[in-house]
């Protein structure tokens, strides 16, 4: 049977197939790996963030209950602290390794802006 589209109307179609092809071979090409967070001691954690070096940031529940700002690098979890408070949250990072977050006073009468780096955690 002889097609009713001209013959560039042919060619565009197979051009486009190709490039579809084309595009899905690169996606497929793109790897993946997913990594388990531990938590630091509770039942859940959630991560909100991650560097180019791999260096995931986030909240976990200790085992006391509390919420905790959390960063994972490796297979380790590591406590980020609180300014005496009971929560504390880490929301962005860079690749130096500096963590912004927020973390509750002692007495939990209020929450301030911190800054996490070199191990130590700064109020704002």
């Amino acid at each position: 049977m002889k097609s009713t589209f001209p013959r560039n109307f042919r060619f565009l179609g197979m051009l486009a197939i190709g490039m579809l092809t084309l595009n899905l071979a690169q996606a497929q090409a793109t790897s993946y790996r997913l990594t388990d967070l531990a938590t630091l001691g509770g039942n859940r954690a959630n991560g909100y963030a991650i560097n180019d070096a791999g260096v995931a940031i986030g909240e976990s529940r200790t085992g006391k209950s509390a919420i905790h700002a959390a960063l994972w690098q490796g297979n380790a979890a590591i406590d980020l602290d609180t300014l005496g408070g009971s929560t504390s949250y880490a929301y962005a990072l860079n690749n130096a390794g500096q963590v912004v977050g927020e973390a509750q006073l002692r007495g939990n009468l209020a929450k301030h802006a911190t800054l996490w780096q070199n191990g130590s955690l700064q109020d704002l």
